[in-house]
């Protein structure tokens, strides 16, 4: 009844060359995957620099709207403020 004698060694080798098998393709599912992350972030990189630069991210700063006049910093804007105060009803 039961298995020959030596029958044991046999199914040993299966059994190792299963584990084999087995690491394997385990190996070969976390290598694909980690080319597939690496592929998606790679293609979300890509499309966040598409859209920054069509947006205009990063070109430099956009023009002020309206008139302006460029002034030295810390030359005074108003040179006589209490004539100005008078003129808006202060």
């Amino acid at each position: 009844m039961g298995r020959p004698r030596g029958s044991g060694v046999d199914l040993g080798v299966e059994l190792g060359l299963g584990v084999e098998v087995a690491v394997a393709v385990a190996v070969a599912v976390a290598l694909a995957v980690a080319v597939a992350v690496a592929v998606a972030i790679a293609v979300a990189v890509a499309v966040a620099v598409a859209v920054g630069v069509d947006v205009g991210v990063g070109v430099g700063l956009a023009a002020p709207e309206g008139a302006w006049i460029r002034t030295v910093e810390g030359d005074p804007i108003l040179k006589y403020p209490t004539v100005t105060l008078a003129f808006c009803g202060g």
